[in-house]
């Protein structure tokens, strides 16, 4: 089987438009990481409603069912973390809260796997096809 090129341009334009998105979402929800760094990470990188995941838990999800808001989930790519992820998501649906993961499937489905990635592979892209994000 061949394998396929991928263009260092249409990659970073992938991460450009989900960062824009992610941008324009988190204007009327809420962000929920699973680390704080990742959650000042993404405020550096002009996301706003961020928050992190404290312990215990539940104090997260009552502060965040008390906003009213609906949440989004940005945990990292690992085993650890998808059940941390779908235990919260469980928890957060119990208590009322509208719950996406779908700015999580890109990490998913690239090498980033983690939230703390991001800024050093948006970086290196900026580097490489000297471009503005």
């Amino acid at each position: 089987m061949a394998r396929r090129y991928r263009d260092p341009a249409s990659e970073f334009e992938k991460y450009k438009n989900w960062l824009k998105n992610l941008k324009r979402a988190s204007q009327t929800r809420i962000v929920l990481c699973q680390k704080k760094p990742d959650a000042d990470l993404l405020k550096s990188l002009g996301i706003s409603n961020t928050a992190w995941l404290q312990l215990p838990q539940y104090k997260t999800v009552e502060a965040l069912s008390e906003s009213g808001r609906e949440c989004i989930l940005l945990f990292n790519v690992n085993k650890r973390s998808n059940e941390l992820c779908e235990r919260t998501r469980a928890l957060l649906e119990e208590h009322g809260v509208k719950v996406s993961t779908r700015f999580r499937k890109l990490l998913l489905s690239t090498e980033l796997a983690e939230v703390s990635n991001l800024k050093k592979y948006i970086a290196a892209h900026l580097v490489e096809t000297k471009r503005e994000i």
